[in-house]
């Protein structure tokens, strides 16, 4: 609808000025560059008509003055590729990262130091209800990511995951510890995949493989930070690890004011104008000048999903798509099972040593 009342209000003042060779303004060519998700500026306001115009109605020049659109990772590679704006979000993000692995193994630091008496099967149940909120989080956190925003779920996600982690600590009996872990997990998968999807959409695609190896270093980084605290800690009470996450706290009061939206999110959600914001904010601190008019081309995807009424998860399935998801899945299926395991060899070898 906004993308039709731009064209139709670009159609009258182009049949009410005379023909010119150029736009007053670079706003002026924005306005019209980015009413269309799949095709030029021209035919976008001659196909938004509601009369059988032509070219020659409205000015051969002034539809030769119109720039032709920019994909993002076009834009983003003449904002300098992976320069300042990117490294400066990925150290927000990995901080973000860190947290989310510090929430997500502390159980190989607290099982042996809890002071309940717990069966086997109990101590399992530890780490078994925080994947399975993991497990429940996923899909409504990617639906939730897709519909309101990257930035939004980080941090709404972050939070009901440091509510859960914390209050663990204060829980009084196993029960309440559970469900909190439960909680946590829940949060941990919104939150865990939100931000590697934020730094992916900002980074040009020569840089992609760059995002997820500082993503797996903040990971690593993470459990280090952990490690050095349980360590330091050694001998006291099992609730002082609760210390371990004052630095996530501190990250969390502070990370409304430091994350953006993605530029892709806002043109895939038929919003260029914020779009256009965001992508400024990358040129200028690149020390980049962007280019003027800058101008946008919407995302194939939304004109995808749109036509066939698809939500993201069905297009994961389509048949051009359904071979990449399976490979990923399978993937990252094989990885987790790895890191699990690990982590219970390591605690096995601890309870055997003592």
């Amino acid at each position: 609808m906004r993308s039709s009342i731009s064209a139709a209000r670009a159609l009258f003042m182009l049949r009410k000025d005379p023909p010119r060779s150029s736009f007053d303004s670079p706003k002026e060519a924005e306005s019209l560059c980015g009413i269309s998700s799949f095709d030029s500026p021209k035919d976008a306001v001659l196909r938004a008509s509601p009369l059988r115009a032509s070219p020659e109605d409205f000015g051969r020049s002034s539809f030769d003055s119109l720039p032709l659109p920019l994909s993002v990772d076009e834009a983003l590679e003449r904002a300098g590729g992976w320069s300042a704006y990117q490294r400066r979000l990925m150290l927000w993000l990995g901080l973000g990262t860190a947290t989310c692995a510090v929430h997500m193994l502390q159980p190989i630091f607290l099982l042996p130091l809890i002071d309940w008496e717990l069966t086997a099967t109990e101590r399992g149940l530890m780490t078994t209800c925080f994947f399975a909120g993991y497990a429940l989080g996923v899909l409504p956190w990617a639906h939730v990511s897709d519909r309101r925003g990257r930035r939004p779920t980080i941090i709404v996600a972050l939070l009901i995951a440091q509510a859960g982690g914390v209050g663990s600590f204060l829980a009084p009996s196993l029960g309440p510890f559970l469900v909190l872990r439960c909680v946590c997990g829940f949060g941990i998968a919104g939150a865990k995949n939100a931000l590697f999807l934020l730094a992916t959409e900002y980074a040009p695609p020569a840089a992609r493989a760059q995002v997820s190896a500082h993503i797996s270093y903040a990971w690593v980084l993470g459990l280090f930070f952990l490690v050095g605290v349980a360590y330091g800690l050694r001998g006291a009470h099992w609730r002082w690890l609760l210390l371990a996450h004052v630095p996530g706290l501190l990250f969390q009061a502070a990370l409304p004011s430091l994350l953006p939206e993605s530029v892709r999110f806002h043109l895939v959600d038929g919003d260029p104008e914020r779009a256009h914001l965001a992508m400024r904010a990358v040129f200028r601190t690149n020390g980049r000048p962007p280019p003027e008019p800058l101008c946008l081309q919407q995302p194939p995807e939304r004109a995808a999903g749109r036509r066939r009424g698809q939500s993201s998860f069905c297009q994961l399935w389509s048949a051009d798509a359904r071979r990449a998801t399976m490979v990923v899945g399978l993937a990252q299926f094989v990885c987790t099972m790895v890191r699990e395991e690990a982590s219970e060899l390591g605690e096995g070898a601890r309870e055997l040593g003592s």
